[in-house]
């Protein structure tokens, strides 16, 4: 079974995440020193406003290979690719409805990334583009002409 932390500066967690995790431990970020967490699971850290990723998830060890998903308080684009690039496998809004929030405990449990509609979106375009662009160059290339009809 998948174990859930949620780590924040304050003890009292948001309703949201009670009613979506409420097997969930709730940890205070100061008293993370040699906290080490057993077994499988998911741990959620909560970057308030004004915070950067480094800042919410410093003192957070990893070493047993649980899972980070990071609860911004301001999500956007910059700060999913922060969280993204400290090894989180996904972020989102604190705030996000329970139903999200199990969502996103199911697809980060079962290996995939949870990065939002809008970076997606650009990503898969930039993808496609790029794509195109490298399927036109090799079309133009006449690599082909040499070959026989067989």
């Amino acid at each position: 079974m998948m174990q859930h932390w949620i780590v924040d500066r304050e003890i009292t967690g948001l309703d949201s995440w009670r009613e979506a995790l409420p097997e969930a431990e709730l940890l205070l970020r100061d008293s993370l020193a040699g906290k080490r967490f057993a077994g499988p699971g998911i741990v959620w850290v909560r970057m308030r406003f004004g915070e950067n990723v480094n800042q919410a998830i410093s003192g957070v060890d990893r070493s047993s290979g649980q899972i980070l998903v990071v609860l911004a308080d301001d999500p956007n684009e910059r700060v999913v690719l922060e969280a993204l690039a400290a090894g989180a496998a996904g972020c989102c809004n604190s705030h996000a409805a329970p139903a999200v929030l199990r969502q996103v405990a199911l697809v980060v449990g079962n290996g995939g990334l949870w990065v939002g509609q809008s970076l997606l979106t650009r990503l898969v375009g930039a993808t496609t583009r790029r794509l195109v662009q490298i399927g036109e160059a090799r079309a133009d290339s006449g690599w082909a002409a040499p070959l026989s009809a067989r």
